[in-house]
């Protein structure tokens, strides 16, 4: 028997496409014409470099390698256009949301945070690298599938480990009307976690097309150049890897928004953990740090109520569920271990300020004590606590009348005064 011919590489493709569309209860046959249709224009606009992985996909079936063996899928940069308002081009086929393997997406998700870091020729430039760290709060996230994040605040902080902190966005979104059967679910979450007002919350903006467009503005910085192609990569925000599903879903959820305003509108940005950068940057410099360390130091509690770390809002709510204040206490943690490596002595933007906390607890013990008269320490009077107040006002004038000479000595009589419980009493 001859050997197969195999399938072509727009039949891989077609397989992706039909996938993807599963996902979104659309169950159709490959020889369906509107799956097809769908297919054959995103493969006749998809650029060369694109379509690689699954033209390799066909080249290794027809040359009898296992088809189903997996394939490895170097980064390709998406392109994208800078005009504003439209559609940064996300790919169909070059980006994490069209990885059907939960296996090749961790695999690409790494390659794209090695591929980050060594796009930097040297240490120096490695330092002078903008991190951009996301953190976000929600009201909920429903059950349906894919399930919907509804975002109540986002803040966002630009980081170098040379200079620490360069500055952070920070914003509160109006979500509006509470999903119908969530409200009680969105309440508990709200007073157990974040506190933030489910409505009527002032501060909370709702022009999501400036929100999106500011979002957009601050992280076009966070692509870089493919060494490979040339071309710039997607946008790279990073976070912890258990909040990467849900800083995904409130970007989700502002990209529906809008598309109101500019149809067909995706952002062109991928969600990256941050322990895998903090292993790829000390491999990078051969003093590495283990990811189970790394992640064990960014989960830590350490800066969890340091000094003007939140917003305004959560300062005075004293809550450190602050999305602010969550991008802002990861960028300390990355000092902490980087800073050291680099030998970077940490400025006032790398780390909270330091305040004396045991100073001005007691300097604010000693303001509001009161003041005990300088006497009380050189009598030699019995102790008697019951009869002794330092707030009598009369004390002061008794005291002197006692001590005025009386015609006998045995008919003198001192009031009993103390220090206060517990305290010696000097004797003659």
């Amino acid at each position: 028997m001859g050997k197969s011919k195999g399938r072509n590489a727009f039949f891989h493709f077609l397989i992706h496409i039909q996938n993807q569309m599963k996902k979104e209860g659309k169950n159709f046959g490959l020889n369906n014409p509107e799956l097809q249709t769908i297919a054959g224009d995103l493969w006749k606009d998809m650029p060369k470099e694109e379509r690689q992985p699954f033209e390799l996909m066909s080249q290794k079936e027809k040359s009898g390698v296992n088809s189903s063996a997996k394939v490895t899928i170097d980064i390709t940069p998406k392109s994208y256009k800078e005009q504003k308002g439209e559609n940064f081009g996300r790919s169909a086929a070059m980006c994490s949301a069209n990885i059907d393997d939960e296996q090749s997406r961790e695999e690409f998700f790494a390659k794209l945070v090695e591929s980050f870091v060594k796009s930097f020729k040297s240490k120096t430039e490695l330092m002078d690298a903008p991190i951009f760290i996301v953190g976000t709060n929600i009201m909920i996230r429903t059950e349906s599938y894919p399930s919907e994040y509804y975002p109540l605040e986002i803040g966002i902080s630009r980081y170098t480990i040379r200079e620490g902190i360069h500055c952070t966005y920070h914003e509160f979104i109006d979500a509006g009307k509470v999903p119908i059967g969530y409200m009680h679910m969105a309440n508990d979450w709200s007073k157990t976690s974040h506190k933030i007002p489910l409505d009527n919350f002032d501060p909370a903006v709702s022009d999501y097309k400036k929100l999106v467009e500011d979002i957009e503005q601050i992280l076009e910085e966070s692509r870089f150049t493919n060494p490979v192609t040339g071309k710039p990569t997607s946008m790279l925000v990073f976070c912890r890897e258990d909040a990467v599903e849900q800083n995904a879903g409130v970007f989700r959820w502002l990209a529906q928004k809008y598309q109101s305003v500019v149809p067909g509108f995706e952002w062109d940005v991928e969600f990256l953990d941050l322990v895998t950068l903090v292993w790829n940057i000390t491999n990078f410099i051969e003093r590495p740090i283990s990811q189970p360390i790394a992640e064990n130091k960014l989960t830590s509690s350490t800066y969890d109520y340091s000094p003007n770390t939140n917003c305004e809002f959560h300062d005075e709510q004293d809550n450190y569920n602050c999305a602010q204040g969550l991008t802002r206490r990861l960028s300390y943690i990355l000092t902490d271990m980087l800073c050291p490596l680099f030998e970077i002595r940490p400025t006032e933007r790398h780390l909270p300020p330091k305040i004396n906390v045991v100073v001005d607890a007691y300097m604010g013990r000693i303001n509001d004590v009161n003041t005990i008269p300088i006497r009380r320490f050189n009598q030699a009077l019995s102790l008697n606590d019951n009869n002794w107040s330092p707030n009598d006002d009369n004390d002061q004038q008794r005291h002197h009348q006692s001590e005025r000479p009386d015609s006998s000595a045995s008919s003198v009589q001192r009031r009993p005064q103390g220090i206060g419980r517990g305290r010696a009493v000097w004797k003659k």
